[in-house]
C-alpha cells in the first residue's frame, strides 16, 4: 500500500510594506537631530532589513538619525526574498548660525579724523537675536576690535569680528627751517 504525501505551496509575490515615523515634527525647523523610525509589515512572514549598517535596532524597530538634513532608504526583504525600499527624509534641520556681515561707514582703506560706525548685518530664515548689548551697531572713536555675537532663534550662535585701523586723530606736529 502506497501512502499519498499532499503539501500546499504559498506563492507570496507580495512586497513588504514599511511606515517611517519621526521623534519630532519634520515640518518646524530644529538645530538637533531627527530620529525616522521604521515599522514594517508583511502578508505572511517576518520582515528584515538589509542595509543594517546604517541603521540601528531599538524595541524591535529600526532607527536611522539625521543630523543633517537629507534622504534615507530603508531597504527591507521578506522571508520570500520580495525587496522594497522605504524613503525617510528631512529638510528642516538647521546647525548654522545667522551670516553675518559688517559694513562701516567709512571706507576701511582711506584714512579718517571721524568716528566710524560698524553695523552688524544678519540674515537666517528662523529669525536671529543679538546678544551683548543687543545693538548692531558700535561707534569706534578709535582704532580697535568690537566682537558682534548673535543666535538664530533656534540657538545656534555665532558671532563676527569688527575691525578699524584707519583713523587718525592726532594732529600733525611740523617745523619750518
Amino acid at each position: 500500500i502506497s501512502e499519498i504525501y499532499s503539501d500546499s505551496i504559498i506563492l507570496d509575490k507580495t512586497y513588504p510594506t514599511g511606515e517611517v515615523t519621526y521623534d519630532q515634527d519634520i515640518e518646524n525647523p530644529t538645530n538637533e537631530n531627527v530620529t525616522a523610525t521604521l515599522t514594517m509589515t508583511d502578508n505572511f512572514a517576518d520582515v528584515d532589513l538589509l542595509n543594517k549598517s546604517h541603521a540601528s535596532l531599538d524595541e524591535g524597530k529600526y532607527k536611522y538619525v539625521f543630523n543633517r538634513n537629507g534622504r534615507f532608504e530603508f531597504i527591507i526583504s521578506d522571508k520570500a526574498g520580495n525587496k522594497t525600499g522605504i524613503w525617510a527624509e528631512v529638510n528642516n534641520i538647521d546647525k548654522d548660525p545667522p551670516e553675518a556681515t559688517v559694513t562701516y561707514s567709512h571706507p576701511r582703506d582711506q584714512w579718517t579724523k571721524e568716528s566710524i560706525t560698524a553695523e552688524l548685518n544678519l540674515e537666517d530664515d528662523n529669525g536671529y537675536v543679538i546678544l551683548g548689548d543687543g545693538e548692531n551697531t558700535h561707534i569706534f572713536n578709535v582704532n580697535g576690535e568690537f566682537l558682534f555675537r548673535f543666535s538664530d532663534d533656534l540657538g545656534n550662535e555665532g558671532s563676527i569680528k569688527a575691525e578699524v585701523r584707519n583713523i587718525d586723530k592726532t594732529t600733525p606736529v611740523g617745523s619750518i627751517i
